[in-house]
């Protein structure tokens, strides 16, 4: 809301904030959920209650997605060790911080109607990043799927989805599916597919009954977005086995 009125507040805001919590939050998966959730309240219409409007949609997904996760989890997943937390250190949150806030400012540079997806790619591909799965994959996953998903989701829209609108509580399912893809394959490509697909819908229901999906603007201006968050997160990475090294 502050910053609706001075754009450039809101890089410097960026900047302060993702340093902060990746600093002080014991693990930096957790980070990126927090800095995820930032950006799509940061980035809806300007004024407090759109922002907290959007963090209620957001929050009200995640018990389905815990739901879907926990119900379909395998045997081989349920005696799955629970994975070691580990934060930034100094050098890798501040690198980090200059890599979400070159996004912030090019989306307010070139004006993107999609700006705060520069940041979620992003965040999406650190969240992802494993020794199987190395950045530059990552990279060229999301910049092919985001324009798969928002295709699909679009032919959904124009087959069954218009024929009864209040279709749009299969939205927080389709969500959780792809982060139970996600978690339980590990399969990043998938997950941006059915991801984006369950994103289409939720644009489409927030454009309310009587309002035309305009799917060549979110189809372009989203994959531009994605596209650019994809180049900074290639050309400006985060090396997240540094501190790893450092303390062996």
């Amino acid at each position: 809301s502050i910053t609706a009125d001075l754009p450039f507040l809101r890089i410097i805001t960026v900047m302060g904030s993702v340093f902060w919590v990746f600093r002080t939050l014991p693990d930096y998966h957790t980070g990126c959920i927090v800095m995820i959730t930032g950006c799509l309240s940061s980035f809806a219409p300007s004024g407090f209650m759109p922002a907290i409007s959007r963090s209620i949609d957001i929050f009200a997904g995640v018990p389905v997605i815990m739901a879907v996760t926990t119900f379909f989890k395998t045997e081989k997943q349920k005696n799955r060790s629970t994975p070691v937390m580990r934060k930034f250190s100094s050098a890798q949150a501040m690198r980090l911080s200059a890599e979400l806030t070159t996004g912030a400012l090019l989306a307010q540079l070139l004006q993107l109607k999609q700006g705060a997806w520069v940041m979620l790619t992003i965040l999406f591909i650190i969240m992802s990043e494993t020794p199987d799965m190395p950045k530059d994959r990552l990279v060229f996953q999301r910049i092919f799927a985001v324009p798969i998903g928002i295709l699909i989701g679009d032919l959904l829209l124009e087959t069954f989805f218009r024929m009864d609108y209040h279709l749009f509580y299969l939205i927080p399912f389709i969500g959780a599916a792809g982060f139970f893809i996600l978690y339980s394959s590990g399969n990043f490509f998938l997950f941006s597919v059915v991801f984006m697909i369950s994103m289409t819908l939720f644009s489409d229901w927030m454009n309310g009954p009587h309002q035309q999906f305009n799917f060549r603007e979110d189809f372009v201006s989203r994959s531009a977005a994605t596209l650019t968050g994809a180049l900074i997160e290639l050309f400006l990475h985060v090396d997240q086995t540094t501190e790893k090294q450092d303390q062996t």
